[in-house]
């Protein structure tokens, strides 16, 4: 018989690393190849920047001063729909004023953030802010086969 294990025998509720990221073992500069030489992966990074500034009170990220902008990043990562998230905080005594900080988000919980679930966040996006509606909307592509196949991937999310 055999013994299966809890979750949280397993997975420390102080954070969870397990979501594949980096999803190939290429570390910059190198470029990772599989053992048959056919497929290759580019070290992870980030590209083109979005730049939102949460407005929304109720948001958990929300920060009244207004000096926190997120920086919505393409993620290159080897898996397909995540994209990163970055912070960006003004240190000065109001908006507009002093020395800008680059740190990551956090949940909640105090689990430091660098990648969200994102239709289309391997790719070039753009996020728009609608002042009317106070909303912001996302154009992206989601290209099924952006995982280096010609078949479609299996870590798809449609929206």
């Amino acid at each position: 018989m055999a013994k299966t294990p809890a979750f949280h025998e397993v997975v420390s509720d102080k954070g969870f690393d397990g979501f594949g990221i980096p999803f190939y073992p290429g570390r910059y500069p190198e470029v990772w190849m599989a053992p048959d030489g056919k497929r290759g992966a580019a070290p992870i990074g980030w590209l083109e920047v979005n730049i939102v500034q949460l407005v929304d009170p109720n948001h958990v990220w929300h920060d009244p001063t207004g000096k926190t902008f997120h920086l919505w990043l393409r993620a290159h990562t080897g898996l397909t729909n995540y994209a990163m998230v970055a912070q960006v905080t003004e240190k000065g005594p109001r908006p507009g004023e002093g020395d800008m900080e680059l740190t990551f988000e956090s949940a909640p919980s105090g689990v430091p953030i660098y990648y969200l679930p994102m239709p289309g966040g391997h790719m070039k996006f753009h996020v728009l802010y609608d002042k009317e509606s106070k909303t912001y909307w996302l154009l992206s592509s989601n290209r099924p086969t952006a995982c280096g196949t010609s078949t479609p991937c299996r870590r798809i999310a449609m929206v």
